[in-house]
């Protein structure tokens, strides 16, 4: 093996060379080119004429690039690129051929060969620049695998990250079923006990099985206060446990919900009365139809109506309002109570959420009420928004689609059908 440098320059990059060549002049020839390149780098030249002698090198010393001659005493063709290959695949190597031999050269770079240069042609202006382009390629081709390993190995572990958080899912899933199982049934097992202490306090209350003084009157009043009240608890755990496992359903029907608010107002005024509130209502005269369960709006509009009442001071104001607007009905309850913090409101619709405001004694809420309303709102397809500001009141808005959809549709054709048949008929 020969080996020869070229003079040293400063401040330059320093490249390795293997030359494998067993013709000694066409050797000599690429080491006086590389010594004479301008270009800004230092070239360290290993000769050897043989591809076994190649082979060995590779074993003992560091090499940036092969250049390669296909015609070798102890090889012929492609099969020296192809070896070279395997015994050091991430060294570029640039393959020299004889004159015309265009077809050899592109098919060693199809087997792995970075570059080809054909002999006898000037190499002064290109030699290096195949060497240092050939060097670059191979080393953009090593960052290249070696990204794709590191995004496979990523990939790998992102999929093993995706099966905890689908067994963690699967997990959380199983415990909420638990849960509303368990919120269920024990709501179910206690209403009938609540249901027998509630008609035997009124039975006492009535003085059916004897006379009661008025102490044992206030006591039994209080009482059945507080059953009530955890009877209205156990009704709402029902209500948001069958909403968020899927277990409601909507009865849809096409009814004018305008007829619906005025109904519910009609049910509070005595309530407002007490209060000294001034309550009323305003709704179009020729009323709106839409499709949607009367009786979970009624609950909603319950919820938002007992509110304000509740949270609006002697003297107050509540108003509630029904409006076609573009393809949705605006339903809003205003009220001019002790409204709510701004940095409360985000949080007005979680379940068992309360704040500051004060109700009279006896009228604690469950905390559900909001989030059943909003849950069954968006089961209608409509949304609830809330503007308030502490001591000036509050304005809850409800949003409802009048796009018919399937049931409405088949009302509809219905109710046009029974006309038909009334007209004929007549």
């Amino acid at each position: 093996m020969e080996t020869e440098r070229t003079q040293t320059r400063i401040d330059k990059d320093l490249i390795r060379v293997l030359l494998v060549d067993d013709d000694i002049a066409d050797r000599r020839l690429a080491k006086r080119l590389l010594d004479k390149c301008p270009q800004p780098v230092e070239f360290t030249v290993d000769s050897v004429g043989r591809l076994s002698e190649a082979i060995e090198c590779l074993g003992k010393a560091e090499y940036d690039i092969v250049l390669l001659d296909l015609g070798l005493p102890d090889s012929r063709g492609i099969e020296a690129v192809r070896k070279i290959n395997e015994v050091e695949p991430h060294i570029p190597i640039v393959v020299l051929t004889g004159l015309d031999d265009d077809e050899t050269g592109l098919l060693a770079v199809k087997n792995g060969a970075a570059d080809y240069l054909v002999k006898g042609l000037p190499l002064e202006n290109i030699l290096v620049r195949t060497i240092r382009y050939a060097i670059e390629r191979k080393q953009t081709e090593k960052g290249l695998k070696a990204l794709a390993e590191e995004l496979k190995r990523n990939n790998h572990e992102l999929q093993i990250a995706e099966e905890k958080l689908k067994n963690a899912n699967e997990k959380l899933r199983e415990y909420n079923q638990l849960k509303d199982e368990f919120i269920s049934t024990a709501s179910h097992e206690l209403r009938t006990p609540l249901s027998v202490i509630m008609a035997a306090i009124r039975l006492v209350l009535d003085e059916i099985p004897g006379k009661i003084v008025q102490e044992q009157r206030d006591v039994l009043t209080t009482a059945m206060e507080s059953v009530k009240r955890l009877s209205r608890l156990v009704d709402s755990l029902l209500n948001i446990s069958k909403i968020e496992s899927g277990r409601l359903e909507l009865q849809k029907t096409v009814v004018d919900i305008c007829e619906l608010v005025k109904d519910t107002v009609s049910d509070y005024k005595n309530l407002a009365r007490q209060k000294a509130l001034s309550f009323d209502y305003e709704v179009p005269e020729h009323g709106i139809e839409i499709c949607l369960d009367p009786d979970k709006t009624r609950e909603v509009l319950i919820n938002l109506i007992s509110n304000s009442i509740k949270f609006t001071p002697v003297g107050g104001w509540v108003n509630i309002s029904c409006k076609k607007q573009d393809d949705e009905v605006l339903v809003s309850v205003q009220d001019s109570g002790v409204g709510i913090a701004k940095e409360d409101i985000p949080k007005l619709f979680d379940k068992f959420t309360q704040f500051g405001r004060k109700a009279r004694p006896g009228e604690e809420g469950t905390g559900l009420g909001l989030a059943i309303a909003k849950k069954l709102v968006e089961m209608h397809g409509g949304k609830i928004e809330v503007e308030s500001e502490v001591n000036q009141g509050t304005t809850f808005t409800i949003s409802l689609p009048l796009t018919a959809d399937a049931t409405t549709e088949g009302l509809l054709v219905e109710k046009d059908e029974l006309v038909e048949n009334a007209l004929v008929n007549n």
